[in-house]
């Protein structure tokens, strides 16, 4: 969308939430880790996707919705109801620098022989501080000033050696955790999200949480919760509908398998930059907003599966998808296997292990983590059901 018309309301609302969130993206704004084709292919694929959440939108009769880059150093993405016609999904610069070296740095372990080191944390320990290696801290954390934190994030990028053969996986892998940005902050547009807090909140539409006699209102966190799963799980749906039309477009559906590989380690990494500070489940209280992201991981993996399913292309997941979670996984482990017996990225520092990612399935606490996973899709579950009620049926893709 052209939003450099002074005269046009709408994109002077949106000039506006830009410069809120640091301005616009320009020449000299970001440093040499975009500086290549990768950038060009994102933008690319960011017009691609933009184009086709706005089908989706028209199918359902949603506001138009357009995608822009900021400056901004940070991590996420956020969605902005500028009117009730259009909604403004901003993606910081930083975000996508960071997928870009987090993949590159990842990929260095597909081939390596050996297995790495087994770090003893998990997400049910004890909350304490854990403090990022040094060396990953633009990737991981620490923001600092913008100029300083695209010094830190391109010295770190120059250190990573990676086959120019995985070139086309790099590419691929930062579409789909695009992808899956925009679909996730897009899904809370299609699914009436804003509307649905604002009613719930002036007791409209009644939200409630238990059953029988514990039945009760939920609480404000306890929607949020809720309204963030939602968006998960659409944004799968909406990921896979688009990645298995992508492929039959090109009449290579036998690279399916490779399509889901892709997919899963690029969830993978793409939640393994979320939180990284915050590794037990015990930080993610009755107050929090969000899901720790090891339950967002596990129930995003079987959202994905059922979306396969529900395409017809169970198989392909199944060749593919469980091998792409787990190399992502093996990479991270070899990341933090360096930290420890080499000092890589600064060391371990104070901390005798140096955890860097929360996404740790714990065979010691089975029952309790399963415990969370069916309390927040229960929550998940009953919020799709209000939405449908009110507002009715959402269809996934045009036909």
């Amino acid at each position: 969308m052209d939003i450099s018309d002074p005269h046009d309301p709408t994109a002077r609302a949106i000039r506006n939430l830009i410069d809120v969130d640091g301005g616009p993206l320009a020449p000299g704004t970001f440093g040499s880790t975009l500086y290549n084709e990768d950038l060009l292919h994102l933008i690319r694929s960011i017009t691609f996707l933009e184009e086709t959440l706005n089908v989706v939108s028209s199918t359902n009769g949603g506001p138009a919705a357009s995608v822009h880059l900021t400056r901004s150093p940070g991590m996420g993405a956020t969605v902005r109801m500028v009117n009730d016609a259009h909604a403004a999904i901003l993606v910081p610069v930083g975000t996508i620098a960071r997928m870009q070296v987090m993949h590159r740095l990842l990929l260095t372990n597909w081939n390596r022989d050996g297995r790495p080191v087994e770090v003893m944390a998990s997400v049910m320990d004890q909350p304490r501080q854990r403090a990022v290696p040094s060396g990953l801290a633009p990737l991981l954390g620490d923001l600092r000033g913008e100029g300083d934190w695209w010094q830190a994030i391109d010295a770190l990028d120059a250190t990573i050696t990676l086959d120019p053969t995985f070139a086309p996986d790099v590419a691929e892998l930062n579409h789909l955790s695009v992808s899956l940005l925009l679909s996730h902050e897009f899904a809370h547009v299609l699914r009436r999200h804003h509307e649905v807090r604002r009613k719930v909140r002036a007791g409209e539409l009644a939200f409630e949480v238990g059953d029988g006699q514990r039945r009760r209102p939920a609480t404000d966190a306890e929607l949020a919760r809720a309204i963030e799963c939602d968006a998960d799980l659409v944004a799968a749906y909406l990921v896979v509908v688009t990645l298995v039309k992508q492929v039959d477009g090109a009449g290579e559906r036998g690279w399916l398998p490779r399509g889901f590989l892709r997919l899963a380690y690029a969830l993978t990494a793409l939640l393994a930059l979320f939180d990284p500070e915050r590794l037990s489940l015990l930080e993610y209280g009755d107050e929090s907003a969000y899901p720790h992201p090891l339950i967002r991981y596990s129930a995003y993996m079987d959202y994905i599966r059922d979306a396969a399913r529900q395409t017809s292309t169970s198989d392909a997941y199944d060749q593919g998808a469980d091998f792409g979670a787990g190399k992502c996984l093996e990479g991270l482990a070899w990341l933090e296997t360096d930290i420890m017996t080499a000092g890589r990225f600064g060391g371990p520092g104070a901390d005798s292990e140096s955890p860097i990612h929360p996404l740790r399935p714990s065979t010691a606490f089975t029952q309790e983590l399963a415990k969370v996973q069916d309390e927040q899709r229960a929550l998940a579950l009953r919020l799709g059901t209000l939405i449908t009620d009110h507002f009715g049926e959402f269809k996934l893709a045009a036909r």
